[in-house]
């Protein structure tokens, strides 16, 4: 309660006031915002007091109110406005601050006046001395700039054209400015040749939250196993650069009733298959890894002899074929098929849709007879590529091509599952459809990440990469895998890498015409 000590009156003020030597304000409620539309930026406090004489009777209006709104220091008046003729009832009156007549005071607008710090309000009745103590104005009062937000260095609004937010279309606009963003001393973004910000993950606590298309995913699914555990798994071994290789015994048998799976591992790129069957280029420069040499009881393994950064480590799992507990009887089996350098053979595939179809491809060269998979998925540019690949997958036909300057796989075999209706195979665990490769301005290459959120071990996952493209090349139609890994010069084709508990990432080349698309899928095998 503000009280004022009383200098002398003429009679007919104190028959008004009743001897009003005191008078009083009294905040009845709390301060109120009162929603304004944006146009007329209509502002204002619900403010409501009573007035008092020293006797504690109500007084009478009409009454002049002057109210003055005070900075933090209580030093210079920010706004002061009056309200002229102003009714009492029981020496109550009841008026919206910021609607009166302003006066004076040293902000632009209301609204300018509350930028975050304290404000104090003072009232004054009549040409009286205004009554202390000023109040404090609660924190309601600063959710009046409704027409910006202040600036607490300039005291200024600040305009829609300094602000991201959401227009009408649900499209966030305006201006970020990144300055040193980093997590652990290592960059958290990338800007690209356009200036677009590239936000590589988004996580809460260690949890994908945000995939590659810009979708929420939910927790890790930790699906069991779709696929039985492999008859023979080597685990990574360390393999020699050269010809030296390393030999695996396996001793589960007839190598036509086998099935292969190999991986490599670096410490840049995990678990990959770059260059996977890719042994030489220009015979000069050889990179990657195959396996080869197949047999009742061993398997080869073989890395680049110069050059090849990811192949340091290498592992095999082998599944028997329709045996108890075995991988699947494929739906369609080729046999082995002659096939001539530079030649191209269609052969029947398994009826249904082609993308339920996962498809193997071996090789055999018939001095040995032994079975191998170098150069799986080579292009034929010319620079002394070996081995072959298979394209235009389609519902009951499938193509084989061979490499010009090939020497190792004069016979091609297919294996075809279908994991659709009445298929043998169960369907992947994910399965990430075909994705249009994403291209960041001029870069080489292009890295992006799948989160499969399967939440296994990567030693349990059996990988497929296979691509498409938008307009087909003869050798590169349909769904198919030419180009699988990196293997020429020009830094053609695709590979997966950094397989993880819950992610993958895939690579891409700019300049390839056969990768426009690529699809990736997992299988979870058992332990």
């Amino acid at each position: 309660m503000g009280t004022r000590q009383g200098k002398g009156r003429s009679p007919s003020r104190r028959r008004r006031w009743r001897r009003g030597i005191a008078l009083s304000v009294l905040l009845g409620i709390g301060l109120t915002l009162l929603g304004a539309p944006r146009t007329s930026r209509a502002e204002g406090i619900t403010f409501q007091g009573r007035l008092t004489g020293d006797d504690g009777l109500p007084a009478v209006g009409p009454v002049t109110l002057t109210l003055s709104i005070y900075d933090e220091n209580q030093a210079a008046v920010l706004w002061r406005e009056q309200h002229a003729s102003q009714g009492l009832e029981n020496g109550l009156f009841f008026i919206v601050l910021g609607t009166g007549t302003r006066t004076g005071g040293a902000a632009a607008t209301f609204g300018a006046v509350f930028n975050g710090r304290p404000r104090f309000v003072e009232v004054g009745v009549n040409n009286d001395p205004a009554l202390t103590p000023r109040m404090r104005l609660t924190d309601a009062g600063f959710a009046i700039a409704s027409g910006g937000i202040i600036d607490t260095a300039t005291n200024a609004l600040l305009t829609s054209a300094s602000l991201l937010r959401a227009d009408q279309d649900d499209t966030t606009t305006g201006t970020l400015t990144v300055g040193n963003l980093k997590v652990a001393n290592r960059s958290a973004t990338v800007l690209d040749t356009q200036a677009n910000l590239d936000v590589r993950s988004i996580r809460i606590n260690g949890q994908p939250i945000i995939n590659e298309s810009g979708n929420v995913v939910g927790p890790a699914l930790i699906r069991g196993a779709s696929i039985p555990r492999p008859g023979f798994h080597s685990g990574f071994v360390f393999v020699p650069q050269g010809p030296a290789g390393r030999t695996l015994t396996h001793n589960l048998g007839d190598p036509d009733a086998l099935l292969v799976d190999h991986q490599s591992f670096s410490q840049s790129i995990g678990i990959n298959d770059a260059a996977e069957g890719i042994d030489e280029f220009a015979n000069v420069s050889h990179v990657g890894a195959h396996w080869s040499k197949l047999s009742n009881t061993q398997v080869f393994l073989e890395r680049g002899h110069t050059g090849d950064l990811h192949s340091h480590q290498q592992q095999v799992r082998i599944w028997q074929l329709g045996s108890m507990g075995g991988f699947p009887s494929p739906t369609t089996d080729s046999g082995w098929v002659a096939i001539s350098p530079s030649g191209t053979i269609t052969l029947p595939s398994a009826a249904g849709d082609p993308e339920d179809f996962l498809v193997n491809l071996q090789f055999r060269h018939l001095g040995d007879r032994l079975i191998h998979n170098m150069g799986f998925g080579v292009d034929f540019s010319g620079f002394g590529d070996v081995g072959g690949y298979w394209f235009d997958l389609k519902n009951q036909s499938i193509s084989l091509h061979r490499a010009p300057q090939d020497s190792f796989a004069q016979e091609m075999r297919v294996r075809i599952w279908n994991y659709g209706p009445g298929g043998s195979l169960p369907p992947p665990d994910y399965d990430s459809g075909f994705v249009e490769r994403p291209v960041l301005g001029v870069a080489p290459k292009t890295d992006f990440v799948h989160f499969h959120n399967l939440g296994a071990s990567p030693a349990r996952m059996f990988v497929d990469l296979t691509f498409k493209s938008s307009f087909p090349s003869t050798r590169a139609s349909g769904i198919h895998v030419a180009r699988r890994g990196i293997d020429d010069p020009a830094n053609l084709g695709a590979h997966w890498h950094h397989l993880e508990e819950n992610s993958i990432r895939v690579t891409t080349t700019t300049g390839d015409p056969d990768v426009d698309f690529y699809r990736v899928r997992i299988w979870v095998v058992g332990q």
